[in-house]
């Protein structure tokens, strides 16, 4: 599913009609961050991506904060 096609299908029928409130104007924000590179978001990524993704913040998990940094001098 395109982003595109997700957001013409997510409009509620309420909202595409004319009526005596139509004039209110309804607001919303959203806010769409990636922290996780080279992966697609979950409403595009198939069943496999998204395997992909809980496979790599698991191994991510099993990490200690320790070998996480240890790339970086000041913990040499």
């Amino acid at each position: 599913m395109s982003l595109e096609q997700f957001i013409s299908e997510a409009l509620s029928p309420w909202m595409k009609k004319d009526g005596p409130d139509s004039d209110i104007v309804l607001s919303s924000r959203i806010r769409l961050a990636r922290n996780i590179e080279e992966y697609k978001f979950p409403i595009l990524a198939t069943m496999e991506e998204s395997y992909a993704v809980i496979k790599h913040v698991g191994e991510a998990l099993t990490v200690s904060p320790y070998e996480r940094l240890a790339h970086l001098k000041c913990f040499m």
